[in-house]
């Protein structure tokens, strides 16, 4: 009787050594291929976040610029140095980088819920924006405070424009002058998401006419 003697082999140190050398470029490659994946996610989510910054504070600056000079004897001011406290010291400024202007309300009706007060039997409304940091503010009258329009803003400017759309300058011209005013943001990716993709800040710029402010 012949008996059959099966041998039993294992792997060899080099066809593991081969084995694993192949599963570590294997699993490289999904590394690689996972990390590039999150890294275009991070970069579309500062894209979104970037965008929707700079068209909510546009939107915003537009509903109010658009409304200056609303009513008799308002328009573009230097500052509130005219008013009242505490608006006077509100630190509200026409500026590059900053507005000022006021709505005339002869109907006691308040605009945006904010009433300045009676200034030589007129009211207006004092509208102002500024650039605080990285943060777009508005003034509010009623509660005599900035408040918070946009986050992670990097720079604002204002250019003032006259009926023929050349620039308005600054302590030359007359503020009856302004016509349009352009305005230009340049908004950064939140700090979240520049810790996984560096995204360069975006711009939007936009031209605002005045439609409150004619000529005589």
């Amino acid at each position: 009787m012949v008996s059959l003697i099966k041998t039993k082999k294992g792997f060899t140190l080099i066809e593991l050594m081969v084995t694993m050398a192949i599963a570590s470029i294997v699993m490289a490659g999904i590394y690689a291929a996972y990390s590039a994946q999150v890294r275009s996610h991070a970069t579309q989510q500062a894209v979104l976040d970037i965008q929707q910054n700079l068209r909510s504070a546009i939107y915003y600056l537009q509903r109010s610029v658009r409304m200056a000079g609303y009513g008799a004897n308002a328009g573009f001011v230097d500052n509130f140095d005219a008013f009242i406290e505490p608006y006077k010291s509100s630190g509200a400024s026409r500026t590059a980088t900053s507005i000022a202007f006021t709505v005339n309300d002869d109907d006691d009706a308040q605009i945006d819920g904010i009433d300045a007060g009676n200034v030589d039997n007129v009211d207006n409304e004092l509208i102002a924006f500024r650039l605080n940091g990285n943060t777009l503010e508005k003034y509010r009258p009623s509660m005599n405070a900035w408040i918070t329009i946009a986050d992670d803003i990097q720079a604002i400017s204002f250019l003032y424009l006259k009926e023929d759309l050349t620039p308005h300058i600054l302590g030359v011209d007359a503020l009856a002058d302004i016509r349009s005013v352009v305005i230009s943001i340049t908004a950064q990716p939140v700090e979240e998401l520049t810790r996984t993709a560096a995204k360069k800040p975006q711009s939007l710029t936009v031209q605002i006419r005045c439609r409150n402010l004619r000529s005589s």
